[in-house]
Formats: structure tokens, sequence, C-alpha cells
């Protein structure tokens, strides 16, 4: 399973124009954890920004398919609670993106608290949003 929580998106304090070297999660790096997954192992995504999630569940929906299909697909949501309830999420290109914590369904064992998770608070910037992906 691998994890990327909160990671850096490519723009700079929301500026869609700045540009970051320190984009982490790019096409590229996504097909490199795919190949380095066991089938049907899972990749984890949380972040505060909903918006870097959306382009990056489009930059997961455009990854190239092969005979088999897309090299990562979205969990659906009736996998992730077997125990009837949904978390909120929305659909961006085939890709489901939760509202949310993430909780021991999609891996995540314990909900902690960071430094960072305090300062956003102070700001009333609490929403998290995250994906589940796993290879096909």
């Amino acid at each position: 399973h691998v994890f990327a929580n909160f990671p850096e998106p490519p723009s700079v304090s929301g500026d869609e124009a700045a540009e970051s070297s320190f984009h982490m999660l790019s096409a590229d790096v996504l097909l490199e954890v795919h190949r380095t997954l066991r089938k049907g192992g899972l990749v984890t995504i949380l972040s505060d920004n909903g918006r870097y999630l959306r382009s990056l569940a489009s930059t997961v929906a455009g990854l190239p398919r092969s005979a088999s299909g897309p090299p990562l697909k979205s969990v659906a949501p009736k996998s992730l609670w077997s125990g009837g309830g949904t978390a909120k999420h929305e659909d961006v290109q085939g890709v489901h993106l939760y509202h949310g914590w993430p909780g021991q369904e999609s891996g995540h064992c314990v909900k902690a608290s960071s430094y960072f998770d305090a300062l956003w608070h102070q700001g009333s910037r609490t929403e998290r949003f995250y994906m589940v992906l796993q290879k096909s």
C-alpha cells in the first residue's frame, strides 16, 4: 500500500500560474508506482486541496491504458464501505474523489493530527479529500 499524505501541489499558494518544481505526483511517477505495486495493491492520496486532487484525478484518468484496462483504477465506494454507508464523493472522469478522512477501509489505521493540521484548523481550513486507487 502506498500513502501520499498532503503532497505538494504543482501550483504555489493557490496561484495557478506559479509552478512548483516539487510537484511529485506526475503521470510518470504514478506509472512508476503502478509498476512497483503488486496486483491489487492500493494507493491512497490525502490532501486538503480539493482543486489539486481533482486535477490529479484527471491525470489518473488520462494514464495510458493497456489491453487489461487502466493501470490504476478507482476503488468503488461500495468496496470501501461494506457496512452500508458511504462517504460523500464526486466522480472526476471515472475516478472517485472522497470528501473527509480516509478510514481503515482505505488503509488508514489511525486519524492522526499534525502541527499543520492545527494551523489549518485555526484558519478554518478543515476539509479533506482523498482517493483510493488499485492496481489493475
